[in-house]
């Protein structure tokens, strides 16, 4: 089996590789679509990350608004390590499920 990576800034072409992989028959993992998908709204992730951060952190509607929350962790190294504590437990279980 060979394992591939794929990174790169915004707009670089991960997406198409790995649309062309998964065409070609390899299994691809989305980290940023599970990453979305644990966040969702009504997820004990959501629930974990709403009652640390507060209710600052939502849209009208009661999702998650992730520019708020990028704001709050990309300015505060300790908030962005207690994002990763909250969300990487159900990353992993994503991955597998």
């Amino acid at each position: 089996m060979i394992i591939v990576g794929l990174t790169g800034v915004i707009g670089s072409g991960k997406s198409t590789v790995s649309h062309i992989l998964s065409e070609l028959g390899a299994y691809t993992i989305d980290a940023d679509e599970i990453s979305r998908t644990v966040l969702d709204k009504d997820t004990p992730a959501y629930f974990e990350t709403v009652e640390h951060f507060g209710r600052k952190i939502l849209s009208c509607d009661g999702t998650i608004n992730r520019k708020e929350l990028a704001k709050i962790v990309f300015n505060n190294k300790a908030e962005l390590e207690v994002l990763y504590r909250i969300t990487q437990i159900y990353f992993k279980k994503c991955r597998y499920d």
